[in-house]
Formats: structure tokens, sequence, C-alpha cells
């Protein structure tokens, strides 16, 4: 129970540090990962989400339909993989918008 306690208190310690930080740091928290973007998801016949066997719709950041019902088999016709030279990582993107705007 004593370790309980001592995690308890570290714990609580860790989060009151972590939240006094959170001032240095205000410019940075406003802007983090805040870029416009697309975004997919699947989709019923009638617009609803769907978790497994759905169509696809990509959606822009403001919310609305940039294209509605796509074929999930056929999505090699319409996301394409962009690769950067200074990341393994590959970056999915919208191939009628082109790279790097269908991002």
């Amino acid at each position: 129970m004593s370790m309980l306690l001592e995690a308890k208190e570290i714990a609580q310690r860790t989060l009151q540090w972590f939240k006094r930080s959170l001032e240095d740091f205000r410019d940075e928290i406003g802007t983090f990962a805040n870029f416009p973007s697309l975004f997919i998801g699947l989709v019923t016949p009638e617009g609803k989400w769907e978790c497994y066997h759905g169509r696809v719709r990509v959606v822009d950041e403001n919310g609305h339909i940039v294209a509605d019902q796509l074929d999930p088999t056929e999505y090699q016709e319409y996301i394409g993989k962009a690769t950067e030279p200074w990341t393994y990582l590959k970056f999915p993107y919208y191939k009628p918008m082109g790279y790097p705007g269908g991002i």
C-alpha cells in the first residue's frame, strides 16, 4: 500500500510540473500539428459512418466533401504515397489534388 501512495504522489507531482511547463510552450501548443489536411473514412450509401464495409469519402479541413462513395478496392487509383528524402515515412495523398496539396 505504501508503494501505491508513493506512486500517486509521484504522479501528482509530475502532473503539476507538466501543467506549469505548458506556459513555457504556449506558442508551440497553439500551432503544433495545426495545418489544413484532408480526411478519409468509410460511409454507408446514405452517407452515415461505417467501420468495415463502407465506401470511401474524402473531406477537406472545413468539412466539405471532396469525393464520395469511392470504391475501397480501387484505393490505389485515388490514393498515392509520396516520399521525402529526410524520412522513411510515406505521405499518403489524394491523387486528384496531387502532392502536397492532397494531404
